[in-house]
């Protein structure tokens, strides 16, 4: 166990076994403490990884990112972490990214300046249509009324 990283308690026999009945239910015993120690570990080292992952893709969710790119910075197969999102999360990858861009688009529309199509880039979209679509679609209402409403509240807001 300690070969592939895996913290486990040395087995400890308190007796020799005398038949064959014995060593069977010693050894039953042994592997699955085996099993509760490698599954423990994994639990763990899944739920490190996926913090990782959602805080990486929350820092880079502008950029083009690939299950493969992630693949590559945490050394997992793509569909493990494809698997890991949907088991762990409840959303699969694309849908979580998604919600990221979309967050971040709307903290962009309340507190700047910008335009729809500066912020549509800015949070990774190529095609400000699309992004209205998304964004539609996840927030009930087109980008450009949130956009014109918040910046509607930052005039009332700021004015005597």
């Amino acid at each position: 166990m300690s070969e592939i990283g895996v913290e486990a308690p040395a087995p400890f026999f308190a007796y020799q076994t005398g038949d064959f009945r014995q060593l069977r239910t010693g050894t039953e015993q042994l592997l699955k403490s085996m099993k509760k120690s490698y599954k423990e570990h994994y639990d763990r080292l899944e739920a490190d990884t996926i913090q990782q992952l959602k805080h990486y893709i929350t820092e880079h969710s502008h950029e083009d990112i690939s299950l493969e790119a992630l693949g590559r910075k945490v050394g997992l197969s793509p569909i493990y972490i494809s698997k890991m999102f949907k088991e762990k999360l409840g959303v699969n990858y694309i849908d979580f990214l998604t919600e990221c861009r979309i967050e971040k688009a709307k903290k962009l529309m309340a507190d700047s300046g910008k335009s729809l199509k500066e912020i549509t880039f800015e949070v990774g979209y190529h095609e400000p249509n699309y992004f209205s679509k998304v964004f539609k679609k996840m927030c009930g209402q087109s980008p450009t009324i949130m956009l014109i409403y918040s910046k509607e509240e930052s005039l009332t807001c700021c004015s005597p």
